[in-house]
Order: C-alpha cells, then sequence, then structure tokens
C-alpha cells in the first residue's frame, strides 16, 4: 500500500501539488516519502538519516524514462500541517504503537516498528492503529519536526 491519504469523514483537504528537481539517476515509487539530498537539495526517495520528510511521490521514476539521468522537475504531495496519512508497519507489529508516538521508516514506504536507531530520525507520529499492521500517522515535516530535536 506504501503512503496513502487517510479521510475522516468527509474532511478531505486534497493533494497539495508543488515542484522541485529531482535528483538525476534516481527512481522513485508513487505514493512513498520523499526527501531532500543535503548535498544536492533535490529530491530522493525517503532514508532513515534524512532530517525530514518533504513530501509524497506522485510520479513513477523508471530508468527507461528519457529524462531518468538528468535533474528534472518532478511533481510532489507536500503534507500540510495537520493532514493524516495511511502507511504499511514493518511486519514485527503495532504493539509498541500508541497515539503520540514518533517512529522512523524501513524504506520510502514502510514504517519501522521499533524505535530509530543511532543516527536515525523520526518521520512519522502515530495517531490510530489500524487492521493489518497499518497506522494512520501525521508526517514530520520541516516546520513540524519537533521529534528530532
Amino acid at each position: 500500500m506504501a503512503v496513502s491519504r487517510y479521510t475522516v469523514g468527509t474532511l478531505n483537504t486534497g493533494v497539495n501539488l508543488r515542484m522541485a528537481p529531482k535528483k538525476a539517476s534516481t527512481a522513485m515509487t508513487i505514493n512513498t516519502l520523499l526527501g531532500v539530498e543535503v548535498a544536492t537539495g533535490q529530491m530522493i526517495p525517503l532514508v532513515p538519516t534524512l532530517t525530514f520528510v518533504k513530501g509524497v511521490a506522485v510520479e513513477r521514476i523508471v530508468s527507461t524514462d528519457g529524462d531518468f539521468a538528468a535533474i528534472t522537475e518532478i511533481a510532489y504531495d507536500e503534507p500540510r500541517e495537520g493532514e493524516l496519512f495511511v502507511m504499511d508497519v514493518d511486519n514485527t507489529g503495532t504493539a509498541l504503537f500508541v497515539p503520540g508516538v514518533s517512529r522512523t521508516i524501513i524504506n520510502a514506504g514502510l514504517i519501522k516498528a521499533a524505535a530509530k536507531g543511532a543516527g536515525e530520525f523520526n518521520f512519522v507520529r502515530i495517531h490510530r492503529i489500524l487492521p493489518g499492521n497499518q497506522a494512520v500517522v501525521s508526517l514530520i515535516t520541516l516546520t513540524n519536526n519537533d521529534s528530532n530535536a
């Protein structure tokens, strides 16, 4: 499933599309988290050592694309304060999750159930546990990254 928007009742704030340069020769999957590579300032799939979430991929980038090797602008969904998303949790499950707990990721579409390790940063704040190893989360962005202080 990766990352998807969570709708509460009739509240659906919709996609907040933005454009930013992607790193050359970097594949991306739709509905996965994106971050900014510090050295280049370009979008890449989120890894545990980046400091915050920039957005959610809305485009698929593969090696056969004509502009794969180039730095080109891509569209992404930039989360707004308070927006909620559904994400999968790794196979160790959600037993240690309670609302308010922050967690890191294993990859750009999967929450790590255990607490962050050395050099890793939290990217999601748990709001609700769902059946099937999923959780409703808010994304920790540059403007709300207090759990990484």
